[in-house]
Parts: C-alpha cells; structure tokens; sequence
C-alpha cells in the first residue's frame, strides 16, 4: 500500500517520508507510533514555514513590480540630462537657441549613444535578475516594457532640456 501511495506522489520529499514510515513499521509497530507523530509534527512546522515564506515572496513581488516601473523613470529622467552637461559646458552659449544641426549632433554624438545604451543595458539586467529572484513567468513582457518605459523616460527628459535653450 506504501509502495502504491509512493508512486502516486510526485514529490521526492513525501516519497522519502513514506519511506521512512514504512521502515519504521516494520521494525516495531508500537515505538513507531512516537516517530510518526514526531515526523509528522515536525512536516507540519515545515509546512508553517513554507506558508510564511511565500507570504513574504508575494509582498517582494509587490515591491520589485513597483521597482520595475519606477526604476526606468528614475534612470531615464537622470540619464536623458547627462548628454546635454558635457555639450553644454563645451559647445553651446548660453545666449542662443539650439539650431538642428547642433541637436542632430548631440543625438549621434558618441557619449549620447554610450550613456543610452548602458543605462538601457542596467535597467535590462536589474529587470531581469529582480524578475528572476521572484520567479516570475512572463520576464520577457515585463522587461521589455521596463525598457520600454525607460527609453520614453531617456529621451522625455533630452527633449525637455532642449525645450529650455
């Protein structure tokens, strides 16, 4: 009957119970009586714990959702200022507006495109291992929303700037 109840379950852990049950009545039917309820005490305690530590894995899972969509608008806001400090400080007067040719050099300018993608590559990677540490199922959905919301972020927060000159 053990044996039958042991491949039904999926679970090494119940199979090794099981196991452990099944030599215990065997050896001696009266002290295994002690053991069993000791085992089982102990199953029950393990059993609290797993309740409590998925309780505090779906409070994180709150917590790194809402990370992963402020994280983004934080690094974006940031990131799309950084561009304009060194250009500002070598290039432009600040009497004047911007012409277009000055924008479209700041835009493919090699420290623009540098700072873009390594803080698109940071958002990527946190996103991706803060997903994983929660053991999310659609990773992929959310991080490419995360850059998503990055890049609007970035480049919100470039033209924003350009709007002052």
């Amino acid at each position: 009957m053990l044996e039958n109840l042991q491949f039904e379950l999926k679970s090494m852990r119940y199979k090794i119970i099981l196991d452990v049950i099944g030599k215990l009545v065997t050896q001696n039917a009266y002290i295994s009586h002690e053991k069993i309820s000791e085992i089982l005490n102990e199953i029950s305690v393990h059993q609290k714990l797993e309740n409590k530590l998925e309780i505090i894995i779906k409070g994180e899972r709150f917590k790194v959702l809402l990370f992963l969509f402020l994280l983004p608008i934080i690094i974006g806001g940031i990131g799309g200022l950084f561009p304009l400090f060194n250009f500002m400080i070598g290039n432009i007067s600040f009497s004047g507006s911007l012409s277009f040719s000055v924008i479209s050099e700041l835009l493919f300018s090699i420290d623009f495109i540098i700072i873009f993608f390594s803080l698109l590559f940071c958002v990527y990677t946190s996103s991706h291992f803060f997903l994983e540490i929660i053991s999310y199922e659609r990773k992929r959905m959310l991080i490419v929303i995360s850059n998503m919301i990055y890049i609007i972020a970035f480049f919100s927060a470039f033209i924003n700037i350009l709007n002052y000159f």
